[in-house]
């Protein structure tokens, strides 16, 4: 294989990477690990939200959120996330997140303001809140499940993954990343 892309780790980011390039792109990942996202990404878990104070990151959360209610055919036996709520506690502040939380509801994002949490989570009650935000739609990633749905994917669309290998160094033609040198040779 002459790969137009090398992509070293199939973890989360390194199978995501080769998923939305394998349509267009000749991909060969390589891992260290006999199986894909068996390290770090194996012990990832989390709760994708949208309530936040930068801006970037809030759009960021928002596509990902669109992107999990309906993730496609190569999740179609799969949940990659699954909708739980999410209650957001002010200690300091009570206004920190009030432009988060216009900028959401111009986006139409479902959100409640709390004065009271212990309503919505009584875990919460007789906490020191100042205020708290309840957003009803809030999801927790599954990540095997995510990772699964881009290995599908990836392969599906001729990516190569190359397992219990690992890059020793970049291959480079002047200041171009050519390739990588494994144990194996190039």
């Amino acid at each position: 294989m002459n790969p137009d892309v090398l992509v070293v780790g199939a973890g989360l980011a390194g199978c995501s990477l080769a998923w939305h390039l394998a349509p267009d792109h000749r991909v060969l990942v390589f891992d260290t690990a006999a199986e894909p996202g068996s390290e770090a990404s194996r012990q990832n878990v989390g709760m994708l939200r949208r309530m936040g104070e930068d801006p970037f990151e809030r759009t960021l959360a928002r596509r990902t959120h669109t992107f999990l209610c309906d993730p496609g055919e190569d999740w179609e036996d799969l949940n990659p996330s699954r909708q739980t709520g999410a209650v957001f506690g002010l200690v300091g502040d009570p206004h920190q997140l009030h432009d988060a939380a216009a900028h959401l509801q111009t986006c139409d994002v479902p959100l409640e303001s709390c004065p009271v949490p212990g309503e919505v989570a009584p875990a919460m009650s007789g906490g020191p809140y100042a205020h708290c935000w309840f957003l009803p739609e809030e999801r927790v990633v599954d990540s095997p499940a995510l990772l699964a749905g881009f290995l599908r994917g990836a392969t599906r669309h001729g990516a190569t993954f190359r397992l219990g290998t690992q890059v020793q160094s970049l291959i480079q033609e002047g200041e171009r990343v050519v390739g990588g040198q494994t144990a194996d040779g190039p």
